[in-house]
This record gives C-alpha cells, sequence and structure tokens, in this order.
C-alpha cells in the first residue's frame, strides 16, 4: 500500500480593492499557484467574518494594519498584504507584506511564492 500525497489545506484568501481588474489579476496568480478559495471584496468591512490564511488589501499600511478585521485576522495568524499606492518608512511587524502598486504580475507571484502558503 503506498502513500498518497496529501494536499495541503486551504484557508481562504482575501482581496480587498476597488479596482475589479487588479482584484482579478491576484485571484488570477493565487489561483495560479494553487488557492481554489479566494473572496474578493471592495471593502475590509465587508469581509470581517472571515478567517483568511492570507489577505491582499489597497491602503497604506499604517492604515490598514490597524483596522479591527486586520487585527483579527493577524490574531489567528493570517498573512497581510498591503498594497499601497506609494511606500512610507514604516517598520513592517511579521506577517505583514507589501506589494506596492502599480504592479505587475510576475511581482505578486513572486510574493505569493515566497509567502509558500499552497
Amino acid at each position: 500500500m503506498s502513500a498518497e500525497p496529501t494536499a495541503r489545506p486551504q484557508g481562504t484568501c482575501i482581496i480587498v480593492h476597488e479596482n475589479v481588474i487588479v482584484a482579478e489579476d491576484l485571484r488570477e496568480a493565487l489561483m495560479a499557484e494553487g488557492a481554489n478559495n479566494i473572496v474578493i471584496g471592495r471593502d475590509v468591512s465587508q469581509l470581517g467574518a472571515q478567517s483568511p490564511m492570507v489577505a491582499f488589501i489597497a491602503g497604506q499600511v499604517d492604515q490598514v494594519i490597524r483596522l479591527p478585521e486586520v487585527m483579527e485576522w493577524r490574531g489567528h495568524g493570517a498573512q497581510i498584504v498591503v498594497m499601497p499606492g506609494f511606500v512610507d518608512d514604516v517598520e513592517l511587524q511579521d506577517g505583514i507584506h507589501i506589494l506596492e502598486q502599480p504592479f505587475r504580475s510576475e511581482q505578486a507571484t513572486g510574493l505569493i511564492q515566497k509567502l509558500k502558503l499552497f
């Protein structure tokens, strides 16, 4: 009897962005890397009941990390990827990552691979 390799358990991936095209690009990058449970929203407050493994959120770092939903998600071990329009001189905490906008698909894919989510 041979042991079949088991798939790594999947968690929810959240994308919060006002631009549908950008959100779809991220969804495609996540799916290409193995994600199969992706939720897209325009505002974090719409997604508070989720418990994601990773959340991609458009906004400035200092504002995003203080959102109650983000603080809750981080408390459950979620990786948070902030997508600012420009990067302030902010010291990043564990579990917080930056994907500066505008970005190329290759940059998003590289970060997803670096996080080793799938």
